[in-house]
């Protein structure tokens, strides 16, 4: 069994020959291999910058990382910290060093940066890391994490699939597993198999064997009902929007669609760090090895993330989120790029998106932050859609603020043409729901209503159905990427050029780590 990989923080307040003693009892007490060391500051024990280093150099073979200007003094311990940790082969850090270099706050500010590359941060007696599992990916993985609920997790998980896996205009070598993690997901994660062709037979007749071994259609979501499964859950909600594009692949190229393949987890809880306490993950990882796809996409649930190691990660962050909320938010160091969700007026003014964005470059200078909002759009062939909808009474349901309801509304009657005469932003709530759609049939009389997969959406779509006999359709929503003046970038160019550098970093970094050969950009 190979040795773990780790890093020792030291200082110049100890001799070097004490430090370096120290190191050796550390090497033999964690049995580990140090490949770095970094300097947290001090120079009083030092001869020289140059001569500290020789020193280090020639008992264990690696060159001290030493970040800031040392012949001056001045030390810059964050960023040699993040430099020893960019490559995420790292697994634990080891703190020999105290005051004054650190302290209390200091040490969490530390541990947080390693924690969010995937390693341990070991000072004495405390150990600060995840919860994670046995099983590991033996596929390059990306974790697309959020600060919060409803901040467009799925959408964005659709889209970086749909990136990934060469639907969306790019010639990428990679096909998606998507792992979901709900709360409301069955024990044993179901694996979608959405790379193979639709069913044939009537959705009254299909099994769930059927249903998880076939593309998925809008009706099947009402299907899943019937085995008392949540058919608004993510791993359903993304099985069919990826279908949806399939489709259209297929339709327009003449080839054969990517090899995509959907798995559900479900999960409870959130530890310090903010991993899931319980999960059945592992389950899910094993899935994947028997999956054809060739790079795993994990999507958070809530502001929780997966008790699993990830290559890279990209972060949403809500335009309003509470800023204070930034300053310790686990995972923020480490991640490849941050995209800013819901930059619109109706949810946060210039300013206040202004602000949220220098508190996260205060975080990590460096980290690349996309501005962006969401449209909705109605799944299923465009020609037909619109000519389905245009000129028709509309009921659209939905869980996003009510604040943005003008800005969604205006959306869909510019974009297909129809006229939206009722709305109901109480999908989490049954009751709620269920009297927004009586009301709206006794007063407006929508002719079609326009659903989104969430909370009790397919609920509310059989409802509708069995009640009154009306069409529904399902709504995806879109990312739009925007300047900071509020105006759309034209094909999301800097969105998806992001998206597929950290992509591309994730396997680069997996196939050193592992001495694979996953192919890259």
């Amino acid at each position: 069994m190979s040795k773990l990989k780790g890093v020792v923080l030291i200082d110049g307040v100890h001799k070097p020959d004490n430090t370096i003693d120290g190191i050796k009892k550390l090497i033999k007490e964690f049995d580990f291999v140090p490949l770095k060391l970094v300097w947290l500051g001090g120079t009083e024990k030092m001869k020289s910058p140059s001569t500290f280093n020789e020193e280090f150099f020639k008992e264990f073979g690696v060159e001290v990382i030493m970040e800031g200007d040392p012949d001056d003094g001045i030390s810059d311990p964050v960023s040699g910290i993040k430099k020893a940790l960019k490559e995420r082969d790292i697994d634990l850090v080891i703190q020999l060093s105290g005051s004054p270099q650190v302290n209390r706050d200091i040490m969490n500010r530390y541990a947080s940066i390693v924690v969010s590359y995937g390693a341990k941060y070991i000072a004495g007696g405390t150990v600060f890391a995840e919860k994670t599992g046995k099983s590991q990916a033996i596929k390059p993985s990306i974790g697309l994490y959020a600060t919060d609920k409803r901040v467009g997790k799925t959408a964005f998980g659709v889209y970086i699939s749909k990136l990934m896996s060469g639907l969306g205009g790019y010639n990428t070598p990679w096909e998606a597993i998507v792992m979901t993690h709900s709360r409301g997901g069955p024990p044993s994660p179901p694996v979608v198999n959405i790379f193979n062709k639709h069913s044939l037979k009537p959705p009254e007749e299909l099994t769930l064997e059927d249903l998880y071994n076939s593309r998925f259609k809008p009706e099947y979501l009402e299907r899943l009902l019937s085995f008392k499964l949540h058919g608004a859950s993510d791993v359903y909600e993304d099985a069919l929007i990826l279908s949806h594009y399939m489709d259209i692949y297929e339709e327009k190229t003449g080839k054969s669609a990517p090899k995509i393949s959907v798995i559900g987890c479900r999960r409870a809880g959130a530890g310090y760090f903010h991993e899931f306490v319980v999960s059945n993950v592992e389950l899910g990882l094993k899935a994947s090895e028997i999956c054809p796809g060739n790079y795993i996409l994990h999507e958070g649930s809530g502001g929780e993330h997966p008790p699993t190691r990830v290559d890279a990660t990209i972060t949403l962050v809500q335009s309003d989120i509470n800023i204070s909320l930034l300053k310790e938010f686990p995972g923020l160091d480490g991640t490849e790029c941050i995209i800013l969700a819901h930059c619109q007026y109706e949810t946060a003014t210039v300013e206040t998106i202004e602000q949220v964005e220098k508190a996260l470059k205060e975080r990590n200078p460096s980290l690349p932050v996309i501005r962006t909002y969401f449209e909705p759009e109605i799944i299923g062939d465009v020609n037909n859609v619109r000519k389905e909808v245009e000129g028709k009474k509309i009921m659209y349901l939905g869980t996003a603020p009510k604040k943005v309801k003008d800005k969604l509304l205006y959306s869909l009657e510019k974009n297909y043409g129809c006229n939206v005469v009722a709305s109901s932003f109480d999908l989490a709530r049954d009751d709620l729901m269920r009297y927004d759609i009586d009301e709206a049939m006794k007063e407006e009389k929508p002719e079609i209503f326009l659903i989104e997969i969430k909370a009790r959406g397919v609920e509310g779509a059989k409802y509708i159905r069995e009640k009154y006999g009306s069409p529904c359709k399902y709504l995806n929503n879109i990312p739009v990427e925007v300047d900071k003046e509020g105006n759309q970038i034209k094909g999301n160019v800097n969105l998806d050029e992001t998206i597929l550098e950290a992509l591309n970093r994730g396997v680069v970094r997996f196939n050193k780590r592992t001495e694979k050969n996953f192919p890259v950009l």
